[in-house]
């Protein structure tokens, strides 16, 4: 079985050396390793171009973001059985690879493979993930449970990706730029099209990613569940489930002055939809602006009614 690994790189010198090298020691090795320089500003290129010359890195001058910088990889792995696409802040684990082939062999109807990460503590960081019903969030799994259903999605940190699955369904969607959400989608879309997907738990690593809190994280996530929510969900009752869901979401943060990343998100997502709808039927289009529009308003009039309450109250 081919195996090309794809590292989306950016800014990743710190963490280089101990990813590439562990990857390196896994035996069987992989049948080729892609480095996706992606904008970055330090120098990791020199790094890998002077310590790991059977590494194959491209450079791009700007950030692509992380599916573009994935698709590209993709792309240069060309006829292989799987990619595997690799955080640049991992160090797997012995057997790391051969477990995630060992998986794919076992199951030709596998179409996606997940790792068990964890945090440098030995907390398990990820096991797959879960949409949070309704509003769907994306929830990382944090037990092992083999009894359990298989996971809604598993993250792009370091998953295989059967190669047939992605000649069948496509990669991932540049519109989830910069990031999150488009391993999800990519998931979603196998689902759809009959692939299964699986944690492999023997398939271990560390992972160095640290929680990300901050505003401009908060405003991004926000927007890319919309345009996952959007895409995804077709049919009437579906859409419904989630606009009732997002109804109460919306309010209740305003309630609490805390509306403002979701607010930003629905006027972003309104923004999107004339490039995310192409090719909808017109009913779907006009109900999507008409959600959108009604999200934003209500959430805008009752977080002014709460500081309204809260001024006054002072």
């Amino acid at each position: 079985m081919r195996v090309a690994i794809v590292i989306p790189v950016h800014n990743g010198a710190a963490f280089l050396r101990g990813c590439l090298d562990a990857l390196l020691r896994q035996e069987p090795p992989p049948d080729a390793v892609i480095i996706v320089d992606n904008g970055s500003q330090d120098d990791g290129a020199a790094l890998v171009a002077r310590h790991y010359p059977t590494v194959m890195s491209l450079v791009t001058p700007e950030a692509l973001g992380f599916a573009a910088a994935c698709n590209r990889g993709i792309a240069c792995a060309g006829d292989v059985d799987a990619v595997i696409i690799l955080n640049q802040d991992t160090v797997v684990d012995p057997g790391w690879l051969a477990a995630l082939r060992a998986a794919l062999r076992a199951d030709p109807a596998l179409g996606i493979v997940g790792s068990l990460a964890r945090f440098p503590d030995g907390s398990i960081q990820h096991a797959g993930g879960r949409l949070t019903p309704g509003l769907w969030y994306g929830q990382n799994i944090t037990i092992i449970d083999p009894a359990g259903p298989p996971p809604d999605y598993l993250a792009a940190l370091a998953t295989a990706y059967r190669g047939r699955l992605l000649a069948a369904v496509g990669g991932f969607d540049e519109g989830f730029w910069p990031a999150y959400y488009e391993d999800v989608d990519l998931a979603l879309r196998a689902r759809a099209a009959g692939w299964r997907i699986a944690l492999a738990a023997d398939a271990t690593l560390v992972h160095f990613e640290g929680a990300r809190e901050s505003p401009a994280h908060q405003r991004v996530s926000e927007r890319q569940r919309l345009r996952l929510v959007l895409k995804h969900t077709h049919e009437d009752g579906a859409f419904a489930a989630w606009l009732d869901a997002e109804r109460a979401h919306a309010r209740h943060l305003a309630r609490h002055g805390e509306s403002w990343a979701l607010r930003r998100a629905y006027r972003l997502a309104l923004a999107a939809l004339p490039d995310l709808a192409h090719g909808w039927d017109p009913a779907r289009h006009q109900r999507a602006i008409d959600a959108l529009v009604e999200l934003l308003h209500h959430s805008r009039e009752t977080e002014r009614a709460w500081l309204h309450w809260r001024w006054n109250a002072h």
